[in-house]
Order: structure tokens, then sequence, then C-alpha cells
């Protein structure tokens, strides 16, 4: 399922959910539905708990990034971050090296 693309993903829901009403009228996600994304829990045998008659939608917006997904994107961020933060440590130290070492070498002279 996971490598599917987006028309055998609608071709597949429409087979499953094609003599049910239309989707809902409401922009509003359904937070069961959101829940149950979040926790990997929806799937063909999740029904809302509010009913065949849930009055909004079953479907995540284009874009959507679940929260697990940003805790995963902000950890590798800060681990770029404190990377780059190591790397701008050690060429301070290594430019401050070069200057008293020119400044030794001036003083010499």
């Amino acid at each position: 399922m996971e490598d599917w693309d987006q028309d055998t993903l609608e071709k597949v829901v429409k087979e499953k959910h094609g003599s049910e009403k239309p989707s809902n009228a409401t922009s509003i996600i359904c937070k069961y539905f959101l829940d149950a994304v979040e926790k990997r829990q929806y799937g063909w045998f999740w029904k809302c708990p509010n009913g065949a008659d849930c009055k909004y939608r079953h479907a995540l917006p284009p874009g959507y990034v679940l929260k697990s997904q940003m805790k995963e994107l902000l950890e590798e961020e800060a681990a770029q971050n404190a990377r780059d933060v190591t790397d701008m440590i050690e060429e301070e130290r290594a430019a401050g090296r070069r200057r008293q070492r020119r400044r030794k070498y001036n003083r010499r002279r």
C-alpha cells in the first residue's frame, strides 16, 4: 500500500466507499480520524466512533504532516543544526589559531 500512486489509491477508496454517501460538505477533519491515522489504526476495518453519519471529513488535506513525521523532521533538523554549530566552532578555533600564529610571527620580526 505504501508504494501506491494517487490514482491507485483513489480507485481503491472508490471501490470500498463507492456505495456510501459522497464526501462530507464540511472542510473540518474528524478528530477521531486524525487520532486513528496518528496512531496507525486507520485501515479497512476502522469505523468512526461518530458512526456512518459523521458530518466531518475522513481525509487528510494535501500537504498535511502527521505529528509523528513532524517530530522526526524536527529531530533531523536539530541534528543538522548541531553539526553545523560544531563545524562553525571548529572553524572559529582554526581561524583564531591562524591569527595567533600571525601575531606571534609579526612580533618576532
